[in-house]
């Protein structure tokens, strides 16, 4: 599961990362991206256009456009045999831009989970594996998610396939059949990661401010 993460990374900074050349749309800091919200993603269509879509996918074939059951992730595990994903997994795949997410660790004896963000140890911006939907010219999407690596173990049993630097254009590659693609999801390295906790205003989407990237102290280690 994945259902907030961060983008505080500067557009010039995000270019340069991703090659990107062109940017639709004002990409502003977002320290609590939450689904329905408009994020910047990099399709398989426009690779070297920054664009931005609605976080929560219905499917193609879905035709209620007021369905509540709007699709914020995708099983890695699962992309070739649904008929929900399967066939944007293959034509439609796109990179998610973060610099961070959000998990919840139960704590003992207590009655609310500890929101935690996880970065990569460098702080560098990362991709998220994701796929869309185009619908009336506007595009939405859902973050692919995998099995948990060591650090993450400690908190779910699933994370973003988070795809690594050298992969980011294989999956964008729409000439790739969908199961090279998929051998791409894979836990990322957790010797590479950390996670830290912040503080339980991350759990409203409205608040969206510097300081939910802030580490918190805690009286025991959380991981």
């Amino acid at each position: 599961m994945c259902g907030r993460y961060s983008l505080i990374t500067s557009v010039d900074e995000i270019k340069e990362r991703f090659h990107v050349t062109k940017i639709d749309g004002k990409i502003l800091p977002n320290y609590n991206a939450a689904p329905d919200q408009q994020l910047p993603l990099i399709t398989s269509q426009n690779q070297d256009r920054l664009r931005l879509a609605t976080w929560g996918l219905l499917p193609a074939w879905l035709k209620d456009e007021k369905s509540p059951k709007r699709l914020i992730n995708a099983k890695a595990e699962t992309l070739s045999i649904r008929p929900t994903f399967k066939k944007a997994a293959e034509q439609r795949r796109c990179l998610i831009i973060a610099d961070g997410f959000y998990e919840w660790a139960k704590i003992p004896h207590a009655k609310i989970k500890q929101p935690l963000r996880i970065t990569l140890k460098n702080n560098e911006p990362f991709a998220m594996a994701g796929i869309y939907e185009i619908k009336d010219n506007k595009l939405e999407f859902a973050i692919i998610t995998t099995s948990a690596n060591s650090l993450m173990a400690k908190i779910h049993n699933r994370m973003p396939a988070i795809l690594l630097p050298t992969d980011e254009k294989h999956w964008l590659n729409p000439n790739i059949t969908l199961k090279q693609a998929i051998m791409m999801l894979k836990p990322y390295p957790a010797n590479k990661m950390r996670a830290y906790p912040v503080s339980n205003l991350v759990n409203n989407p409205k608040n969206n401010l510097p300081d939910l990237l802030k580490e918190i102290p805690t009286q025991k280690p959380l991981i």
